[in-house]
């Protein structure tokens, strides 16, 4: 992967790059990745369907039924370098079995969202904070 920043004072509005329906963002949001090496949507987010390489192998809502959690983001976020937006529900871990094991005959049923990943307005995510699938971050809020 090619870094996209060329300078560490470097940012990038999300909203004029984000491609994802599943990630929507508000004005004025940000981050900086030159430490990271990349684009938002390529070092940030993980685990999220609808990148063009998943989009090509499967699509869960069709095949599937599953709903899809997204990652909701206000204005005016600041997100330093390598943030990590963890989303994919439960990863197809089932709490319920007796292995963590996916095994492809039980794989669609272990499927389960976990909600909506919600940043409010004005938030600040430091560098290397990881975000649980989810969770809402309130308006104003810093994260180290």
């Amino acid at each position: 992967m090619n870094n996209t920043f060329n300078h560490w004072t470097e940012i990038k509005y999300l909203k004029d790059s984000i491609k994802n329906p599943l990630i929507e963002v508000g004005e004025y949001t940000y981050y900086s990745g030159y430490y990271a090496g990349g684009d938002f949507e390529d070092v940030c987010v993980r685990y999220i369907w609808g990148d063009e390489k998943s989009k090509e192998m499967y699509n869960p809502i069709e095949d599937y039924g599953w709903t899809l959690d997204k990652i909701k983001i206000g204005k005016y976020c600041c997100f330093a370098s390598g943030v990590a937006f963890m989303m994919g529900g439960n990863h197809n871990h089932n709490p319920n079995w007796i292995t963590v094991y996916p095994f492809k005959n039980k794989l669609l049923d272990s499927y389960k969202p976990k909600g909506d990943t919600i940043v409010g307005n004005d938030v600040w995510i430091g560098t290397e904070a990881m975000i649980m699938p989810g969770i809402t971050i309130g308006d104003g809020a810093i994260i180290g």
